[in-house]
Protein backbone atom coordinates (compact mmCIF):
# COMPACT_ATOMS: atom_id res chain seq x y z
CA UNK A 1 0.00 0.00 0.00
CA UNK A 2 1.25 3.53 -0.63
CA UNK A 3 0.40 4.57 2.85
CA UNK A 4 3.33 2.18 3.91
CA UNK A 5 6.85 2.86 4.44
CA UNK A 6 9.89 0.65 3.77
CA UNK A 7 12.26 0.73 7.03
CA UNK A 8 15.38 -0.13 6.48
CA UNK A 9 17.59 -3.50 7.15
CA UNK A 10 18.65 -3.54 10.98
CA UNK A 11 22.52 -4.67 11.19
CA UNK A 12 23.42 -5.92 14.61
CA UNK A 13 25.47 -8.30 16.54
CA UNK A 14 24.96 -11.94 15.62
CA UNK A 15 23.80 -13.26 19.04
CA UNK A 16 21.04 -10.49 19.29
CA UNK A 17 20.06 -11.26 15.75
CA UNK A 18 19.56 -14.92 16.76
CA UNK A 19 17.68 -14.21 19.57
CA UNK A 20 15.42 -11.94 18.03
CA UNK A 21 14.88 -14.79 15.30
CA UNK A 22 13.79 -17.16 18.07
CA UNK A 23 11.56 -14.91 20.17
CA UNK A 24 9.39 -13.97 16.87
CA UNK A 25 9.36 -17.88 16.87
CA UNK A 26 8.41 -18.41 19.46
CA UNK A 27 5.35 -15.78 19.52
CA UNK A 28 4.61 -17.07 16.23
CA UNK A 29 5.74 -14.46 14.08
CA UNK A 30 8.12 -14.37 11.14
CA UNK A 31 11.23 -11.80 11.82
CA UNK A 32 9.85 -8.96 9.70
CA UNK A 33 6.39 -9.38 11.40
CA UNK A 34 7.95 -9.41 14.70
CA UNK A 35 9.92 -6.28 13.58
CA UNK A 36 6.97 -4.23 12.77
CA UNK A 37 5.24 -5.07 15.56
CA UNK A 38 7.92 -3.14 17.42
CA UNK A 39 7.53 -0.10 15.30
CA UNK A 40 3.98 0.12 15.88
CA UNK A 41 4.11 -0.60 19.87
CA UNK A 42 6.69 1.99 19.77
CA UNK A 43 4.45 4.67 17.97
CA UNK A 44 1.65 4.00 20.93
CA UNK A 45 4.09 4.07 23.88
CA UNK A 46 6.87 6.69 22.35
CA UNK A 47 9.57 5.45 24.90
CA UNK A 48 12.46 7.63 23.88
CA UNK A 49 15.51 6.46 22.80
CA UNK A 50 18.64 6.75 24.16
CA UNK A 51 21.76 8.56 22.11
CA UNK A 52 24.14 6.07 21.10
CA UNK A 53 27.47 5.61 23.32
CA UNK A 54 30.40 4.87 21.14
CA UNK A 55 33.35 2.78 22.29
CA UNK A 56 36.89 3.76 21.98
CA UNK A 57 38.52 2.65 18.14
CA UNK A 58 39.15 -0.59 17.95
CA UNK A 59 37.15 -1.28 21.20
CA UNK A 60 34.12 -2.61 19.35
CA UNK A 61 32.64 -5.32 17.64
CA UNK A 62 31.07 -5.08 14.44
CA UNK A 63 27.38 -5.70 13.37
CA UNK A 64 28.17 -8.52 11.15
CA UNK A 65 23.88 -9.96 11.41
CA UNK A 66 21.19 -8.21 9.75
CA UNK A 67 17.74 -8.52 10.39
CA UNK A 68 14.70 -7.94 7.15
CA UNK A 69 13.75 -4.32 6.20
CA UNK A 70 10.14 -4.06 7.41
CA UNK A 71 6.61 -2.29 5.98
CA UNK A 72 4.96 -0.09 8.60
CA UNK A 73 2.08 2.55 8.51
CA UNK A 74 3.18 6.25 7.97
CA UNK A 75 2.38 6.99 11.10
CA UNK A 76 4.80 4.55 12.77
CA UNK A 77 7.51 5.04 10.62
CA UNK A 78 6.94 8.76 11.20
CA UNK A 79 6.78 9.11 15.03
CA UNK A 80 10.20 6.21 15.32
CA UNK A 81 12.13 8.83 12.99
CA UNK A 82 11.27 12.02 15.03
CA UNK A 83 12.11 10.15 18.20
CA UNK A 84 15.70 9.01 16.56
CA UNK A 85 16.18 12.77 15.12
CA UNK A 86 15.43 13.97 19.21
CA UNK A 87 17.92 11.42 20.63
CA UNK A 88 20.51 12.24 17.68
CA UNK A 89 20.73 8.71 16.82
CA UNK A 90 20.58 7.19 13.24
CA UNK A 91 16.98 5.43 12.31
CA UNK A 92 19.35 2.18 11.90
CA UNK A 93 20.28 2.58 15.26
CA UNK A 94 16.54 3.06 16.68
CA UNK A 95 15.95 -0.15 15.06
CA UNK A 96 18.76 -1.70 17.47
CA UNK A 97 17.17 -0.17 19.77
CA UNK A 98 13.86 -1.04 20.04
CA UNK A 99 15.28 -4.97 19.23
CA UNK A 100 17.00 -4.88 22.34
CA UNK A 101 14.26 -3.73 24.64
CA UNK A 102 12.11 -6.39 22.96
CA UNK A 103 14.23 -8.27 23.94
CA UNK A 104 14.33 -7.61 27.59
CA UNK A 105 10.68 -7.08 28.01
CA UNK A 106 9.22 -10.10 29.88
CA UNK A 107 6.02 -11.02 28.99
Amino acid sequence: PQDDHRLPMVRLYPDKAASFRKLARRKGLSTTAALAALVNTHAQVRQPLSPRIRKAQGESARFTAALPDCRVSATASDALRADAQAAGVSLAEALRQLVDRGLTTKD
